[in-house]
């Protein structure tokens, strides 16, 4: 009971610091949302999600829609590609 108050609480953060631009809480609220356990699960609202925190920058956004080829525009999903493997290159 407790652990779901706490994460309630931090959902409301994310929620704040997402109408901020912030890519990583962009990021964490998708999980939170895909995962459904805290909150309702919404597998839509997470993907938009992770398209605007991909489009951001977020590697892990990034990382998340190519390895689940959720990506639909080839520009975004090549250029997410590409950092992901730069990105293990350096």
């Amino acid at each position: 009971m407790f652990e779901k108050m706490k994460l309630k609480k931090k959902i409301k953060l994310l929620e704040r610091e997402v109408s901020m631009g912030d890519s990583q809480a962009m990021y964490e609220l998708a999980m939170i949302y895909l995962d459904g356990t805290v909150i309702k699960k919404d597998e839509e609202k997470a993907i938009k999600l992770l398209k605007q925190a991909a489009n951001e920058g977020n590697l892990q956004a990034k990382t998340y829609l190519v390895s689940n080829k959720i990506m639909n525009s080839a520009i975004i999903g090549a250029k997410a590609v590409s950092d992901i493997i730069q990105t293990i290159h350096n």
